[in-house]
């Protein structure tokens, strides 16, 4: 009885250490299950990677790490700088496929709103209706209605239309932002009253050049006749110059006199200031 009993002690034992290894083996299977049937993961994302070998393949399955995608490094502020963005948001050149997407529109370098943007082949075209809705108090009438007329079936206008227009349109593909430079030749007239109280809060204005100059100058020559002698007086000529450069402005002042005495070049003054 006492080897039956210690027997059977040991066929308890056995069988329960069997059970055992069944439910770990069954409980690595869902596991593997899950992984490949229910949730498909991506080899690329996941962490490990079942590796099976030739004459195990439905033993046991040995999983290992791989390595994991490594992110954009930008080591300086001139590699940035050179990125196209472009590329790394669509994977390829704007040259190659079609885009579309959302751009900050810049109109002369105020920031209004995302335009709706379309790449073609390198053909850049964005919404016509949403810029003439910024630019119908800024420029002619006639200028707007060519734009509405040139915009394509699905309201579309390209940069080189706006191009031949006389704007001055860009498209950085860097940092994924539209430009327009609206020139003084396309922009509205606006009378002003002088003698009427009006909110100018609401007039537009032209942004500054970095670089602008102008020269005004002034000629002089008198004829004089008498009972006795005619005569040409002396020519005389006066200068004003300006330059402005990232609003400093640099300010001359010369005047001519063709008499040799007592100079025929003076420079009367000299001025450099900051705009603020």
């Amino acid at each position: 009885m006492k080897n039956l009993q210690a027997g059977q002690k040991k066929n308890i034992v056995f069988y329960k250490s069997s059970l055992r290894k069944k439910k770990v083996k069954y409980s690595f299977i869902s596991i593997a299950s899950l992984f490949s049937k229910k949730a498909p993961v991506d080899p690329a994302l996941s962490l490990f990677k079942p590796r099976v070998s030739g004459a195990k393949q439905n033993k046991k399955k040995i999983k290992e790490p791989i390595a994991s995608l490594q992110p954009l490094e930008i080591s300086s502020v001139d590699s940035f700088k050179n990125t196209d963005f472009f590329k790394k948001a669509f994977g390829s050149s704007k040259e190659n496929q079609k885009h579309q997407f959302l751009a900050p529109l810049f109109i002369n370098k105020q920031k209004k709103k995302r335009v709706l943007t379309k790449v073609i082949k390198g053909e850049v075209s964005f919404q016509a209706d949403f810029f003439s809705r910024f630019t119908q108090p800024l420029i002619q009438s006639s200028i707007n209605e060519q734009i509405i007329e040139r915009s394509d079936k699905y309201g579309f206008i390209k940069l080189k239309d706006l191009n031949e227009l006389g704007f001055e349109t860009s498209f950085n593909s860097e940092s994924l932002y539209l430009s327009v430079e609206i020139p003084a030749v396309l922009r509205r007239h606006q009378t002003l009253n002088l003698r009427r109280k009006q909110d100018l809060s609401s007039s537009e204005y032209i942004v500054p050049a970095d670089f602008s100059s102008y020269l005004n100058y002034y000629l002089y020559q008198g004829y004089s006749k008498s009972q006795f002698q005619s005569k040409w007086n002396p020519f005389r000529a006066r200068f004003e110059s300006i330059f402005n450069l990232n609003q400093c402005v640099l300010e001359n002042n010369f005047v001519y006199s063709s008499e040799p005495k007592p100079l025929k070049w003076r420079h009367l003054f000299k001025k450099l200031s900051y705009d603020f």
